[in-house]
């Protein structure tokens, strides 16, 4: 809202504060009564003032700001007078758009605090002011990052409570945390651990989850979250796994069974632990339960990673060292690599090949849809600068169409580097082929674990510690060949071969 006013020189007022603390302060008042002072001494009579409490100068749609150059618009004043250019906006490009447009009106953007003249010199002082409250205003939010990256170091959370938690400090040191909801923590544990025991299964947990207030998605990324084992893993940790500072609903191990239970997702997460490398490529024989996996302490002290079954009493048990050994001898002994490097560099190819055009497709089809987007946006501001479409329309539908081209540019920037690590990998893979037991033992363990993942599956831990392929996996390409060469055989043998 505005007041009005009724001289040959005219302005407007514009003030905006960008916190809700500012607003009951001192800062709008303030602002208001220096350019109420600015203008007095200026022999300018002010026909309206416009605020915005509590609005960013980031984007230009501010409730006020669309109101006072409306205004403009219609009654061309003298002067669009703001307090500082930063209080108009943070946003160089914005900001330049504004003073373009007041200028169409015959009105002169004023800064009623900064030496700015109505001349070519004084264009370019005001450039140079919006540019820097832009670099300001980018600097702030590079400082707010790196804040957000040093608390969840220490186990603290930045962001919202999920459902289930509520945002808390911790009283010996302020650091940001969560504490259990009263409302919904224990339904949310109980549910979580009933699917973890395996008493409850995941239609249930789904219907549970429903039943107090989730949706299908949300659901889903609550089973997946691990926060709810007292584990932050998130942009801030670059998504390596920390312990909250603060405890979960249920336990890691929990968690983790969970995960198992979704199928895929928690063979995924766990074979991320340098320490225990193979963990989700080993299996028990008796029970194919995949091991667990830990530190044991040896004789002298010394610690090695050991792999056993938790479930079974007649489940298989080995050392990581042992594990490395014999997979580097079954992988030397194999004897059909030929036809293996064949068969995993062409299902590679095809695989790289479809993910790679997939990529494409949708980064040409954003770039159409932007540009789509960038002429509505044109054209409906043109519409309103024309007085063709009211305030309100205006807002709503710039708004939308922002979003939305802001949605498509983050698909535009996504990189894809598929392609480079695939060939990477392929080249490593003939490498050990040609070599096997040596250079198996010599390349990296996300190497190695890409071999064992593609090409056997997984390995079988007998309660001997001796490990066999797992033949249960039929998709590996070992099995694949296998089941060819059992063809063959069997043709031979028919034809008397």
């Amino acid at each position: 809202m505005y007041t009005a006013y009724m001289s040959t020189k005219t302005a407007i007022l514009y003030t905006r504060v960008s916190s809700a603390g500012q607003i009951d302060g001192t800062s709008l008042a303030s602002q208001e009564a220096d350019l109420r002072a600015y203008c007095a001494k200026n022999n300018y009579e002010i026909l309206a003032h416009f605020q915005d409490a509590g609005e960013s100068a980031k984007t230009t749609d501010r409730p006020g700001l669309i109101e006072a150059l409306a205004f403009a618009k219609k009654h061309k004043p003298s002067a669009f007078v703001v307090h500082k250019l930063d209080r108009l906006s943070r946003n160089t490009a914005d900001g330049l758009t504004i003073r373009t447009r007041l200028r169409a009106h015959q009105t002169e953007l004023i800064s009623a605090t900064e030496a700015i003249t109505a001349d070519p010199v004084g264009d370019m002082v005001s450039t140079i002011l919006l540019s820097v409250a832009q670099f300001d205003n980018q600097i702030r939010a590079s400082r707010c990052k790196r804040g957000m990256h040093e608390i969840a170091k220490k186990g603290g959370w930045t962001h919202k409570a999920p459902v289930g938690y509520l945002n808390a400090r911790r009283e010996c040191d302020g650091l940001s945390i969560l504490i259990p909801d009263p409302l919904k923590a224990s339904a949310i544990a109980s549910i979580l651990k009933g699917l973890a025991s395996g008493s409850s299964t995941l239609a249930a947990a789904y219907t549970a989850l429903k039943n107090i207030g989730f949706s299908k998605t949300a659901a889903g990324a609550t089973l997946r979250n691990p926060i709810y084992a007292g584990i932050i893993c998130n942009t801030e940790t670059d998504f390596r796994e920390i312990k909250a500072g603060f405890n979960g609903l249920i336990t890691p191990r929990e968690f983790t069974q969970i995960q198992q239970r979704l199928g895929g997702f928690g063979k995924k997460r766990q074979t991320e632990n340098p320490a225990t490398p193979l963990r989700g490529l080993l299996f028990c024989e008796h029970c194919g339960t995949p091991l667990t996996s830990g530190m044991a302490t040896g004789r002298g002290g010394k610690k090695h990673e050991s792999y056993w079954c938790h479930k079974c009493d007649q489940g298989g048990k080995v050392s990581g060292k042992s594990a490395q050994t014999q997979i580097a001898k079954l992988v030397s002994e194999s004897d059909f690599l030929g036809d293996l490097l064949a068969a995993v560099m062409f299902e590679f190819k095809r695989q790289t090949s479809k993910i790679v055009a997939e990529h494409q497709r949708r980064r040409d089809e954003a770039i159409r849809e932007i540009k789509v987007n960038e002429r509505r946006l044109e054209k409906l501001s043109s519409g309103w600068m024309d007085g063709l479409i009211d305030d309100a329309f205006f807002r709503e539908k710039s708004a939308a169409i922002r979003l939305k081209i802001g949605e498509l540019s983050a698909i535009t920037e996504e990189k894809s580097d598929l392609t480079a690590n695939t060939i990477a990998r392929l080249e490593s893979l003939g490498r050990i082929l040609l070599n096997p037991g040596k250079v198996f033992e010599l390349i990296q363990i996300e190497q190695q674990k890409l071999f064992i993942e593609k090409v056997f599956g997984g390995f079988t831990v007998s309660p001997e510690k001796r490990l066999n392929y797992l033949n249960s996996n039929s998709a590996s390409v070992y099995n694949i060949l296998m089941r060819k060469n059992e063809a063959k055989e069997k043709i031979g043998a028919k034809d008397g071969i």
